[in-house]
């Protein structure tokens, strides 16, 4: 029986051999533009609108059928949206927060995004299902992403939680794209409380006491 990874590599070559654009979304594009995320091996795609019905076509030609949200639940920004097609790709459970997790794939409509294709690079990636077989995908550079995301924060609610989730990621995504976030600096190295003082530090402390003595009845 095919493993799950190789299951998703074959439903990715069916795709493109469909020709169906897929555009990187979400936790994947945001490690690729630099964000240090922990992911489960989640996948998310915006699809051009007029073949998202195609791509779920494909999708059930290899067995993967759309999830309720009761079957799966909702854990990923874009999810709240209520646009997403939404797949289990791996049976494994893991906890998270109380509640049991699945690896998915998630389909949305690109229009949802604001993007075109024309704001895309197309790039090739390798999946671990087929390690010797790349895969031609479309990535959104940084700038084309933060303009989406503001885009949809915009669109939602205040109250919305896909808006907070986003301002969240959003902010990291500028914070690790634009300033330096590494530390090259030396630490402080704090001593334990059995290690005795040095005589500087016995002085120092001594001279701060008198000092503090000679104020007499100063009031701060």
């Amino acid at each position: 029986m095919p493993s799950h990874r190789e299951r998703v590599a074959a439903l990715l070559h069916r795709l493109a051999a469909a020709q169906i654009d897929l555009v990187e979304w979400e936790y994947p594009l945001w490690r690729r533009l630099g964000v240090p995320l922990v992911t489960d091996g989640s996948l998310f795609y915006l699809v051009p609108d007029q073949q998202l019905y195609d791509a779920c076509q494909v999708a059930a030609s290899l067995g993967y059928y759309p999830e309720s949200t009761e079957s799966l639940r909702i854990g990923y920004p874009s999810e709240y949206s209520g646009l997403g097609v939404r797949y289990k790709i791996d049976g494994a459970t893991r906890q998270s927060l109380g509640h049991d997790t699945f690896r998915r794939l998630v389909f949305l409509p690109l229009s949802w995004s604001g993007l075109d294709l024309y704001d895309l690079k197309r790039i090739e990636i390798r999946y671990a299902g087929m390690p010797d077989h790349t895969f031609a995908i479309w990535t959104v550079p940084l700038a084309a992403a933060c303009t989406a995301m503001v885009r949809v924060i915009c669109a939602e609610k205040r109250s919305s939680r896909l808006r907070r989730k986003l301002q969240a990621y959003l902010s990291n995504l500028l914070a690790y794209s634009f300033f330096d976030t590494s530390y090259e600096g030396e630490f402080e190295v704090l001593l334990g409380n059995g290690v005795p003082l040095s005589e500087s530090e016995l002085l120092e402390i001594a001279n701060a006491v008198a000092g503090i003595k000679d104020l007499g009845d100063e009031r701060w």
